[in-house]
């Protein structure tokens, strides 16, 4: 893209420290920012790519990536947090994306709990926290948090499996070309501002409310498959759900599905 490169989003970076990447074509951004981070790379390195060849999404499942209609970054963090934390790091990316989405579209941004930011019910983005874990200590070694954002729709349009539950920020490719520097710079401005506090949740309840799925039946997809009722977000982030027996359970993992997605 014509407006694509790390000067153009340094122009609207307002983070110190951070170490920009930028590639035409790369397997994955979370593949090649694992490889720089195992060779000591700094926290705040950020790899960015016009395409992903091997895009990952949650479960094992492929992120579609095709040449100049997304925006396919990855973030290296090495934060001094537990593992079982590392649902913080996922949690606030999501909302740094609403608030980057919404300063550049002006369209409501909403989340599906846990990684998936929406626009008028349909999936525009979607988020992959992966790390790596000290043993002995139980903590984090590092975090790479990826972010894939579909900005326009492909030349041949989206393949026929996601067609209908995806969408993007713009109707057209100028607009995405226009704005993608700057939309990468918001969310990395926004993350930072909630990572500096982590441990202290600001964004909790902001990212409660962007939650569209509180009060609604959905699918629960982990170990164990059932259709549940969604009553809520508990502190630390977990799902709080009611299964068809009536009893309540809180999910810290997997993935829930409704009807509508």
């Amino acid at each position: 893209m014509s407006n694509y490169s790390a000067h153009e989003i340094k122009k609207y970076l307002n983070v110190s420290g951070v170490k920009l990447n930028l590639f035409e074509t790369v397997t994955s951004t979370n593949t090649v920012l694992r490889k720089m981070a195992e060779d000591g790379a700094e926290e705040k390195t950020v790899v960015i790519s016009q395409a992903q060849t091997s895009g990952r999404g949650r479960r094992g499942r492929s992120f579609y990536s095709p040449s100049d209609s997304g925006l396919y970054m990855s973030v290296l963090l090495r934060p001094d947090i537990k593992i079982s934390d590392a649902i913080l790091v996922t949690t606030c990316a999501a909302v740094a994306v609403c608030r980057a989405v919404e300063s550049v579209c002006n369209k409501k941004a909403e989340i599906k709990w846990v990684n998936d930011i929406y626009l008028d019910g349909k999936k525009v983005c979607g988020i992959l926290t992966e790390a790596a874990v000290n043993v002995e200590s139980g903590k984090a070694k590092y975090i790479i948090l990826g972010i894939g954002i579909n900005l326009t729709k492909p030349k041949n349009d989206f393949p026929n499996e996601i067609k209908n539950i995806a969408t993007t920020l713009f109707d057209n490719i100028l607009d995405a070309e226009n704005n993608k520097s700057r939309i990468a710079a918001l969310i990395l401005n926004n993350f930072f501002k909630e990572y500096c506090f982590l441990a202290e949740k600001r964004f909790f309840d902001e990212y409660k409310n962007r939650m569209f799925l509180i009060g609604k039946p959905i699918r629960v997809l982990s170990a164990e498959e059932y259709d549940a009722q969604v009553l809520g977000l508990d502190e630390d982030f977990s799902l709080i759900v009611k299964n068809e027996k009536g009893e309540i359970k809180k999910l810290n993992s997997g993935e829930v599905s409704t009807r509508a997605c």
